[in-house]
């Protein structure tokens, strides 16, 4: 995929707070394999996939 998939267990993504990621969730990224998930996901289901993401390991990149 371009761009790159990050590791949401990085530093980088990590130090991102909270409403943004969900903003990243709700809305998708423009220009990249990600859409939001808002038509999909209720807020609640939303903030679950914010604080799974907190829960991820680092995974070097290949």
């Amino acid at each position: 995929m371009y761009p790159r998939v990050p590791d949401l267990g990085s530093s980088e993504i990590q130090s991102w707070s909270d409403p943004q990621l969900f903003w990243i969730i709700e809305n998708g990224v423009l220009l990249s394999g990600m859409p939001g998930f808002r038509k999909f996901n209720t807020d609640d289901q939303l903030w679950h996939l914010v604080h799974y993401i907190r829960t991820l390991p680092s995974h070097p990149q290949q």
